[in-house]
This record gives C-alpha cells, structure tokens and sequence, in this order.
C-alpha cells in the first residue's frame, strides 16, 4: 500500500481527533529525545522526527492545507535565507 493511502486508512480507521493526540504525543516524544541526547543519555532521535514526519503528513491531510503550509513554508524559507545572508555580511 501507498504512503497516502496508509495514511488516509488510518485516519479513517482511528479518526481525526485521535490521529491528531497521536501528532501531539510523536512531537512529545521527539522534544524528549532531543533533550536527552543533549544530556548525553541514549535517545532515539531519527525514529522519534520519522514518526513526527508521519504525524505532520497526517494533520495535512486533515486539515486539507498542503498547498497553504507548501506556501508558508516556501515564505518562511525565503526570510532565512535573508537572515542568513545577513549574518554572513
């Protein structure tokens, strides 16, 4: 099965509202992770970001913004790259 359809099965399957406390429990998880490698403990940093990645796709989907968020983002993007370039002067 396809990435999408995986994902619109579950949401239809588990429902939006749950797979929305599973976006906010993954995200969760991975600030834990984050902070316990910046401890030194063992953390599980790449399986904590893919489960929020899959988490992220899902609430797209949800809320049916993909070309809103492509759109933010391109912007936001744009204005670090000028922060950037402004730092390096």
């Amino acid at each position: 099965m396809e990435e999408k359809k995986i994902l619109e099965t579950a949401i239809r399957v588990f429902g939006e509202r749950a797979q929305e406390d599973i976006a906010i429990e993954e995200m969760s998880e991975l600030v834990q992770a984050i902070l316990h490698n910046r401890r030194g403990r063992a953390s599980n940093i790449p399986e904590e970001i893919a489960d929020v990645l899959i988490a992220v796709e899902q609430l797209i989907m949800i809320h049916d913004c993909r070309e809103e968020v492509n759109g933010i983002k391109y912007h936001k993007l744009m204005r670090l790259q000028e922060k950037i370039f402004d730092e390096c002067l």
